[in-house]
């Protein structure tokens, strides 16, 4: 009685076509470069999960399960350029090219909800995740790879004050991979003298998570108090590198940031 598996799958995807011109007009030569990017993707995640509720007792139910998320992504590019108004658009064989990416999320989670007398309970648990990604481009530029492993608990306490009121303490930690936009290194250009290439080494952010949660019911009003507190490490940040000539810049990305956010969330309902 009670016990409950479920089997889940889902798959999606997204075709994109988009394309970007940059036209220039100036007295000096590099300014009267023309430039169109053209990139076709194609994005496919499957997502697959199994998850199993246990109850031990009345005081104790067990949850575990384990998910995979694998995405796949294509990313064929061209890039043309004219040096001038009058010349015709030529293939920029160094900006052309087929980049193929793969992301692997793999996880498994076990946690116990118990109940400690009447009016006290706890729910802790933890999360494992292992990530692997790769990419390469179909022309001899080099293929890359990365992996990380990741440890989350969690915790939350909840305390009954009366029939109507409780008060919830909780810990959570959690992660914020880079996205494929912070990972491709393949040379994006905004302008002649503006590049922006990403960095295929990046860590996930990692995020932790304190929250107070206070809710009552009085004469048929619900209200609902919260204040948190979000730290999160090695921040994505973009990372400038300026030319010696002073004019032309690169732009990557790196862990480097650190953030606190701290909020509160109220909110009530009525008949």
């Amino acid at each position: 009685k009670d016990r409950e598996l479920v089997f889940a799958f889902q798959l999606s995807g997204q075709n994109t076509l988009t394309e970007n011109e940059v036209d220039q007009t100036g007295d000096i030569e590099r300014y009267q470069r023309d430039l169109i990017n053209e990139n076709d993707g194609l994005n496919l995640e499957y997502t697959g999960q199994v998850d199993y509720v246990h109850p031990v007792n009345d005081k104790l139910k067990i949850e575990t399960g384990v998910k995979a998320v694998l995405r796949r992504i294509d990313s064929d590019y061209l890039t043309r350029v004219r040096e001038n108004d009058g010349a015709e658009f030529e293939t920029d064989t160094r900006l052309t090219d087929l980049f193929q990416y793969d992301q692997d999320v793999t996880a498994a989670y076990l946690s116990a909800n118990i109940g400690l007398g009447d009016n006290w309970g706890v729910q802790a648990g933890a999360r494992y995740e292992r990530t692997t990604i790769g990419g390469e481009f179909v022309s001899e530029n080099p293929e890359f790879n990365n992996e990380y492993n990741n440890f989350l608990p969690s915790i939350i306490v909840n305390r009954k004050l009366n029939q109507f009121s409780n008060l919830k303490a909780s810990y959570t930690q959690r992660i914020q991979r880079p996205s494929l936009s912070f990972i491709n290194p393949f040379t994006a250009i905004a302008d002649p003298n503006t590049l922006q290439l990403g960095n295929p080494d990046l860590e996930p952010e990692l995020v932790d998570q304190y929250e107070i949660t206070y809710n009552t019911y009085v004469k048929g009003i619900v209200i609902n108090a919260s204040i948190y507190l979000r730290r999160t490490s090695d921040l994505i940040e973009p990372f400038l590198n300026l030319a010696e000539d002073g004019i032309s810049s690169t732009t990557t990305f790196l862990n480097i940031g650190e953030s606190d956010t701290y909020g509160t969330n109220v909110f009530t309902t009525f008949k």
